[in-house]
């Protein structure tokens, strides 16, 4: 969870009932905690959980998986514990799930003399590898385990250091600046990605244990959500048959 329980706060916000809140440390949880900001809380090691079989109904990682050492040990582990599924909400692998004309802007910043990451490969500051996400390694993952299901939908990001600072209702003229650049730069991403230039920087996905609820399905749907029923084939000895 982000620092104090932040999206457990705002799940709560939004009528969530037993949000529970993890990090691998509990020092920022137990300050929300005291404060009356989240419910429940624990230090938790994302690839050794404490918790149950289907403990919970949904596990929600958001923009922490791409710092696990082993994620897929932890996502594992967080379908473990959940009945319906795991919600990730991760940076976007762009070299899969890129845009068909991103080229075009690699060009244009090699022409400039800008760096460009053409390996598709992202470190930190602190030197931890970035594992971004696609839709084509979320569906291997589920059909290696014989799951099928997947949800999935895209958005677009901007950060400056210290903005989780500011309140949008600030009444400093710098911090109001702040807000309306950010503004512009997400809607021109977005208007870059409908043209095929850019893909998407964040990429929202469910992986679903079992067949989905036909109500939640639609709900996502409504929402401009993509619903992935992953084709497998079945080898016999007269035919090939397609998924049911």
């Amino acid at each position: 969870m982000a620092a104090y329980g932040t999206d457990a706060n705002a799940l709560i916000s939004m009528g969530a009932e037993n949000v529970f809140s993890t990090d691998i440390s509990d020092k920022l949880l137990e300050i929300g905690n005291d404060c009356g900001f989240i419910n429940e809380y624990a230090a938790e090691n994302a690839e050794q959980l404490s918790f149950d079989n289907e403990q919970f109904d949904f596990v929600l990682c958001k923009e922490a998986y791409h710092h696990f050492p082993r994620p897929h040990i932890a996502l594992h582990e967080m379908l473990r514990v959940c009945k319906v599924g795991v919600v990730l909400m991760e940076p976007n692998d762009a070299l899969i799930d890129g845009a068909p004309l991103s080229f075009i802007v690699t060009i244009i910043k090699r022409l400039l003399r800008r760096k460009s990451n053409s390996s598709g490969h992202d470190f930190e500051p602190v030197g931890n590898y970035v594992f971004s996400i696609s839709s084509r390694e979320l569906e291997k993952f589920q059909l290696g385990m014989h799951r099928r299901f997947l949800a999935y939908k895209h958005i677009n990001d901007y950060y400056e250091s210290g903005f989780e600072f500011i309140h949008l209702n600030t009444s400093r003229k710098s911090e109001k600046f702040k807000i309306f650049k950010t503004k512009v730069l997400i809607s021109l991403r977005s208007f870059m990605v409908r043209l095929g230039l850019l893909a998407p920087s964040l990429k929202i996905a469910i992986l679903f244990k079992n067949h989905p609820d036909e109500k939640l399905l639609a709900t996502l749907k409504s929402y401009g959500w993509q619903i992935k029923k992953s084709c497998r084939e079945i080898l016999t000895s007269k035919s090939v048959s397609m998924c049911s």
